[in-house]
């Protein structure tokens, strides 16, 4: 039996409430599926069990490991390959793979320092490895059917320390005071926005679990203790169908009593909404992410986003203002050809809406996405420091300059609107849990992507 120790990159990054990351899903899912393959599996999420690159020696040489695979996002890159090149030269016959959104975007940079780099999926291309199928080097791997069939997720944690306060904007902290651990119910995008790496890490062709699959997972993880759910789908509303099949076997389940959900919503698909969306209500989602990007046709055509109708979108967040769900509006500021009439739109849009929260990330062209690979954003760019690529820096030149500037005007516009605080009353009125989210988020925890730093607060 292979002896494999799992590691998730990025140790963490610190703020006022504590670790603001959210556990490794696709460990999880790996594990799960060579766990059932015989495979005897050790799991490290540095994002809660930061350790430094001697610990890491130190856990593999006392558990007599015979393969170590890493996990990276492109922020931490450089921190996977230490921690490699230290196992490596005190462990040199222990085989080493990289995976992720980090290997999957720019390989290269990792094969000097592993065995094996898998681009794409890791599931099936990683038993390969096990079983010493595949040749060392970059792995293309092949789209994994396998996954759809998966039971449930090995969770790297069974239960998130009840002193690290998730950060979910307004959530209703006082249901559930632990972090929502994520799962998905599909894999793959059929859109390609210009920003996202999911094109290159999934593909276009979507692979959905069936809803009952997902709603016995959902079960298993409230035995063991999980109350908060956040769905990782990037179009969680692509399929209606499907997604009422899943809130139906929520409520099948009486999981609707004992747990509440989250997820990304597209702005773009209307379809169905007046049967989704009390649907969703009814299955317990108290939090959905919108991904507006951009409130007028040019700025999404930029990011190639699909078009979306105002008039529609708005009616979006209308209907999950009445059913009592708190929605996040997404912005991104800072990308190509944007300018102050496009900030002072986003204004106008966020302020006349019913959201409940709005959240801005800066443009970044991470390496594999569309946006990396354009020759003027390429000129634009000012830094390679992969520590700062976290949508909360400006990594390129912009024509609006000073681009976190322009990010606190919306946001201060926002927060300081009429319409904001008469969202706020209602939604409290409706579910007084979420009136401790909101103390949270007002206190001047603005974060972008769950980041929580000076520059990214309002005061």
């Amino acid at each position: 039996m292979a002896r494999i120790l799992l590691v998730s990159s990025g140790r963490g990054r610190e703020n006022t409430l504590g670790n603001a990351a959210l556990e490794n899903l696709g460990l999880g899912y790996l594990a799960s599926f060579l766990t059932g393959n015989g495979c005897e599996i050790g799991i490290i999420d540095q994002s809660f069990d930061p350790c430094l690159d001697a610990d890491l020696v130190t856990v593999v040489s006392h558990e007599q490991v015979d393969l170590v695979g890493i996990s990276s996002m492109t922020w931490c890159s450089d921190e996977a390959i230490s921690g490699a090149r230290a196992i490596k030269q005190a462990c040199p016959s222990v085989r080493l793979v990289a995976g992720g959104a980090g290997p999957t975007a720019f390989p290269e940079y990792f094969e000097p320092h592993f065995d094996y780099v898998v681009v794409g999926e890791g599931e099936v291309t990683m038993l390969g490895i096990v079983r010493g199928e595949l040749g060392r080097g970059i792995i293309r791997a092949e789209r994994n059917t396998v996954w759809n069939g998966l039971p449930l997720p090995v969770h790297p944690r069974s239960l998130v320390d009840g002193h690290k306060l998730h950060m979910r904007g307004t959530w209703p902290m006082a249901r559930s005071e632990q972090l929502p651990v994520s799962l998905s119910g599909s894999r793959g995008c059929p859109n390609a926005c210009s920003f996202c790496l999911s094109e290159a890490m999934w593909g276009r062709r979507v692979i959905k679990r069936s809803p009952g699959d997902v709603a016995i997972e959902i079960e298993i993880l409230v035995g063991l203790g999980y109350n908060s759910f956040d769905f990782t789908d990037l179009n969680l509303n692509l399929d209606a169908g499907w997604l009422i099949g899943l809130c139906d076997a929520i409520r099948e389940r009486g999981l609707n009593k004992k747990a509440i959900f989250g997820g990304l919503w597209n702005p773009a698909i209307t379809k169905r909404m007046d049967e989704v969306i009390p649907a969703c209500a009814a299955a317990g989602f108290v939090m959905l992410s919108i991904g507006v990007e951009s409130p007028n046709q040019m700025g999404r055509a930029r990011l190639n986003k699909q078009k979306s109708d105002t008039d529609a979108t708005f009616r979006v967040f209308e209907m999950m203002a009445d059913v009592g769900i708190t929605t996040r509006m997404l912005f991104i500021v800072g990308s190509p050809g944007q300018t102050e009439t496009d900030i002072e739109e986003m204004v106008d849009f966020a302020t006349a809406s019913r959201t409940s929260e709005l959240r801005i990330s800066i443009h970044t062209p991470f390496p594999g996405t569309r946006d990396w690979a354009d020759a003027e954003i390429q000129r634009r760019i000012t830094t390679r420091d992969w520590a700062l690529y976290d949508t909360a820096h400006q990594v390129m030149r912009s024509e609006l300059g000073d681009v976190a500037g322009a990010r606190l005007h919306v946001l201060s516009s926002f927060y300081n609107s009429a319409r904001y605080r008469e969202n706020r009353a209602a939604l409290i009125a409706k579910n007084p849990a979420f009136e401790v989210g909101y103390r949270q988020l007002e206190g001047g925890f603005l974060v972008a992507n769950n980041l929580i730093e000076p520059a990214n607060r309002l005061v």
